[in-house]
């Protein structure tokens, strides 16, 4: 009896957990976005790219500069004791801390080098490493946080820092004119250095030395990962570095409000998906292929419902995230929503793979296409600009796409996943977005065509929504 309790209180933690850490990515990445327009119109274009260059290079250097840790602690839970488990935490971030510290004092021995590779103002470059610092005990702990289910404290954690910071930027960037990237960023790092030294702190007291056992153990599961994540980081990152290098920190402005709209889809996605993902997991592991078949289709018609939009109303939102200026970029929010499609397609592929545990093969698909991507951008970007960077990203996601495809299809002859019905909704989607460029200019076609799909999706989804209506529960 007292074991069914425990088990009771455990999934209405558990439960409690998932449903707060939806929230709080929705309300964290949807704040992000809004605050978006109020950053363009205050933020000079050029500096507004020369920000957005600064958090690419904060995304690709912390994967190697702070080893990147977060991975091992959700091994490190199940393989430790509780106690253990703690000593364990407390070595990573010290660690890891230490070693920031280290590459921090490299810089400064060939500074001229290094400020020279990263193409930002040198003054930029010692916040860049204080941010590294602070973001890295700040992700580790929310990392702690998860698999210990103290959602309480992820959550006001997380809050904190996603409003705290336009609270502090924004009266100062209104008042100051000049060098406004500086106090923007300046603005973001200010309430992660005071919780860092809050969460620091109590880790210092609690070790008077590092213990190599702990060391050994995170470094043999986060190196082999290193450059799984930096390739990630290159997919996703590197083209504004190249943009800003070969075309101007303006270009790299528009790209990524562009892109930044865009990724509104992705916000979508991986709020379901952090729904998806354990339930796919759970009716793997018993079998239930059908029920798992027929949930893919409404997944994807779910995430097909808000692509549309997205696309069909882009040249008006732009307008709201953006003054005139950045419109140029609109041109490229159909090819990058287009890559988010297969993006979200082959993740159903992935998951399977996750569920067989072929790491390598996720890992080696992600390094060969961020090397595609690489060569590509490094070629194209400084000829065709910011539209090269968008094409090449979705040429990237295309080739991950087919590598999962065929992979999942041939070795694990999956059943989970409808191929045909894969292709059809691509096949959908690649025709709505063609004839997007087609009237670009006239929203009332527009207005038509985003009907016409809604009717088409609600139709082939009518005895579900009776079902759903009828039940009053998904």
């Amino acid at each position: 009896m007292k074991l069914s309790e425990n088990s009771i209180l455990k999934n209405n933690k558990v439960f409690k957990a998932g449903i707060g850490y939806v929230l709080v990515s929705i309300i964290t990445k949807g704040l992000s976005v809004l605050t978006l327009p109020i950053y363009t119109r205050i933020i000079p274009q050029n500096d507004f790219g020369i920000i957005n260059t600064y958090y690419s290079w904060v995304s690709i250097l912390l994967v190697v500069i702070s080893i990147d840790f977060t991975t091992s602690i959700l091994i490190a839970k199940n393989d430790y004791n509780t106690n253990d488990f703690k000593k364990y935490n407390s070595n990573i971030i010290l660690s890891s801390s230490m070693n920031v510290i280290l590459f921090y004092l490299l810089f400064l021995i060939f500074r001229n080098s290094i400020t020279g590779i990263l193409n930002l103002p040198e003054v930029l470059i010692h916040l860049l490493f204080l941010d590294i610092f602070v973001t890295n005990i700040f992700v580790l702990n929310q990392m702690i946080n998860r698999v210990d289910y103290s959602y309480k404290k992820f959550i006001v954690l997380a809050l904190v820092t996603a409003f705290v910071s336009p609270m502090l930027s924004v009266p100062i960037l209104l008042i100051i004119n000049e060098n406004q990237y500086l106090f923007k960023i300046l603005g973001d790092i200010f309430p992660k250095i005071i919780i860092s030294i809050i969460l620091l702190m109590p880790e210092l007291k609690k070790i008077k030395c590092l213990d190599k056992k702990f060391i050994n153990y995170g470094l043999r599961i986060a190196i082999p990962l290193i450059p799984h994540q930096i390739s990630g980081m290159i997919l996703n990152q590197f083209d504004r570095v190249l943009i800003s290098k070969f075309n101007g920190y303006t270009d790299t402005a528009i790209y990524s409000l562009s892109y930044s709209y865009a990724s509104l889809l992705s916000v979508v996605w991986i709020a379901l998906n952090s729904a998806w993902s354990p339930w796919f997991f759970e009716k793997m592991k018993n079998d239930e292929n059908i029920k798992i078949r027929d949930a893919t289709k409404k997944y994807i018609y779910l995430l097909t419902f808000a692509y549309f939009p997205l696309l069909l109303i882009s040249p008006e939102l732009i307008r709201l995230f953006g003054p005139d200026e950045y419109l140029p970029g609109l041109v490229i929010v159909p090819i990058v929503l287009y890559g988010m499609a297969f993006q979200f397609t082959y993740s159903l592929y992935v998951n399977i793979q996750y569920y067989y545990k072929n790491l390598w093969f996720i890992t080696t698909v992600t390094i060969v296409s961020a090397g595609v991507n690489f060569v590509l951008n490094f070629y194209f970007i400084p000829v065709y600009g910011y539209i090269a960077a968008s094409v090449t990203t979705l040429i990237s996601l295309f080739i991950i796409f087919i590598a999962h495809f065929i992979l999942t299809n041939i070795k694990y002859k999956q059943k989970v996943v409808n191929n045909i019905f894969v292709f059809k909704i691509l096949l959908f989607i690649s025709i709505i977005t063609s004839l997007f460029y087609l009237c670009i200019d006239n929203l009332m076609y527009r207005l038509i065509l985003l009907l016409i799909c809604w009717i088409i999706i609600i139709y082939l989804n009518g005895r579900y929504i009776k079902d759903v209506l009828r039940r009053g529960n998904l």
